[in-house]
C-alpha cells in the first residue's frame, strides 16, 4: 500500500515534467506565469480521475486478464485513460468539441499519458 502512496505523486510529477518538456521541445515556449494554473488543474483532474477512472480500470483489467500478463497492457491502457482528466479540464474551462484537438489539450494528453504509463507500470509491478 505504501508503494501506491509514493507512486501517485511520482506519476503526477512525471506528467508535469513531460508537459513542460513537450511545451519547450514542440512549441519552443516555457510555461511562464501559467505554471500555477497547470499545476492546480492537472492535480485536481488527476485526483478526481484516480479513484473514478484509473483505479477501477486497472483492477478491472487485472481481473479480466487474470493477472499481469502481458504487463505492457497496463501502462498502455492507463495512458489511454488520460483522455478523461484532459476532458475534465477542457469542459470545466468551457471548451467545446474542437477543444479536444487544441495544442493545449495535446499538452495535457502528454501529461496524463505519462501519468498513465507510470501508474500502469507501477500498478502491475508493485501489486504482484
Amino acid at each position: 500500500m505504501i508503494r501506491f502512496v509514493i507512486l501517485i505523486p511520482l506519476a503526477w510529477a512525471a506528467g508535469i515534467c513531460a508537459y513542460l518538456t513537450s511545451l519547450y521541445i514542440i512549441w519552443g515556449q516555457t510555461v511562464g506565469g501559467d505554471l500555477g494554473a497547470v499545476l492546480f488543474w492537472s492535480l485536481l483532474a488527476f485526483l478526481l480521475a484516480l479513484p473514478i477512472v484509473y483505479t477501477p480500470v486497472m483492477f478491472g483489467l487485472r481481473r479480466w486478464l487474470r493477472g499481469y500478463r502481458p504487463m505492457i497492457v497496463f501502462p498502455l491502457t492507463a495512458a489511454l485513460v488520460g483522455v478523461f482528466p484532459t476532458a475534465f479540464i477542457i469542459l470545466v474551462w468551457g471548451g467545446d468539441f474542437s477543444g479536444f484537438f487544441s495544442p493545449e489539450a495535446g499538452l495535457f494528453y502528454i501529461l496524463f499519458g505519462t501519468v498513465g504509463v507510470v501508474l500502469g507500470v507501477g500498478f502491475a509491478y508493485f501489486d504482484k
